[in-house]
């Protein structure tokens, strides 16, 4: 019998997550193993641990998981999957780190409808990792208004040539500005105290440092800036079509029963087809209240994320929330 050749072990797998509700357990001993030539499907319902394990393995876990316990062995050989791990080793060696929100970058960049897609296709080489993304990536990671320092040495006349490029952008704040993908790409800042999106009343702020940062309306930082500040607030407008992906909170809150989880899961991931980013769950006296954090486009996306979720029973508030 001809001995098989081994390229990937992973022998009592355990990872867990840190979550505001406390270490979350999510994946226990895992154990496979994968042959020169074979084909191993991790097979599972949503939420089981099939793209929290596979992350393991490929050394891209969320920054709040931690591999509890557990060995992970390759061994070398030359087929799609190690292409894959190794452009992404790569970019950590151009300072990109392998998380989260690096691979959701490039999902969105090569227009892949998920991570699993997005691999896949790295991985058959029909997408193919080079300078382009990582200079994207570098460009994005970096804060916007860094790209517009400029430092004078003496009186060099080809330095200063060369910083001519850099000049900042001429800001007209009698015109509107336009909410492209690629001005909130590589222009303009989302605001973290109120995480607007797509479809939000907003408004942009002209800060210190002439970086344009975009508020909603209602934010309560927005009122103090238009108060103090009114010279420096921009009308906006949004002329996005649905290409790039924003995270939002719903807080649910209701009755609690057995399968209503599942039941929630099931309405976001299979018949929205929306990704679940975070979830956490707290029951009490039976009453449940939880927050879900997740992935959409627009502000139309959450009308018809919460409708959905309203209609299951037992739920009894369903609410876009912040952080």
């Amino acid at each position: 019998m001809e001995k098989k050749e081994e390229i990937l072990r992973v022998r009592n797998l355990d990872i867990s997550f840190e979550t505001t509700a406390g270490v979350v357990n999510a994946v226990r001993g895992v154990n496979l193993t994968v042959n020169r030539g074979e084909t191993v499907a991790i097979v599972g319902e949503s939420g089981s641990g099939k793209s929290v394990s596979a992350k393991a393995i490929m050394g891209i876990l969320a920054k709040n998981g931690t591999i509890d316990r557990g060995q992970i062995t390759f061994s070398y050989y030359r087929n799609p999957e190690e292409r894959v791990t190794r452009e992404i080793l790569q970019m950590k060696k151009e300072e990109i780190r392998p998380e989260e929100t690096v691979i959701e970058k490039l999902r969105k960049l090569h227009n892949a409808k998920n991570e699993e897609e997005l691999l896949a296709a790295i991985g058959s080489k029909a997408i193919v990792l080079g300078e382009a993304d990582k200079n994207e990536l570098k460009e994005k990671q970096t804060s916007n208004w860094k790209k517009y320092l400029t430092f004078s040495f003496g009186n060099n006349k080809e330095k200063q040539e060369e910083k001519e490029p850099q000049e900042k952008e001429k800001i007209n704040p009698k015109q509107v500005l336009k909410l492209t993908e690629e001005s909130l790409q590589k222009k303009y800042i989302m605001a973290e105290c109120c995480h607007p999106i797509p479809g939000d009343d907003v408004l942009g702020y002209v800060d210190e440092n002439d970086r344009i940062i975009i508020h909603k309306r209602q934010c309560p930082v927005a009122a103090k800036l238009k108060s103090s500040y009114g010279n420096r607030i921009l009308a906006t407008e949004w002329d996005t079509h649905k290409e790039l992906s924003f995270l939002v909170y719903i807080y649910i809150k209701g009755i609690d029963s057995m399968g209503l989880l599942n039941e929630v899961t099931q309405v976001i991931s299979r018949q929205l087809n929306v990704n679940i980013r975070k979830l956490t769950i707290e029951t009490e006296d039976g009453i449940f209240e939880g927050k879900i954090q997740l992935w959409v486009h627009d502000v139309d996306d959450v009308k018809t994320i919460c409708n959905n979720l309203k209609k299951i029973q037992n739920i009894k508030q369903v609410s876009r929330v912040e952080e």
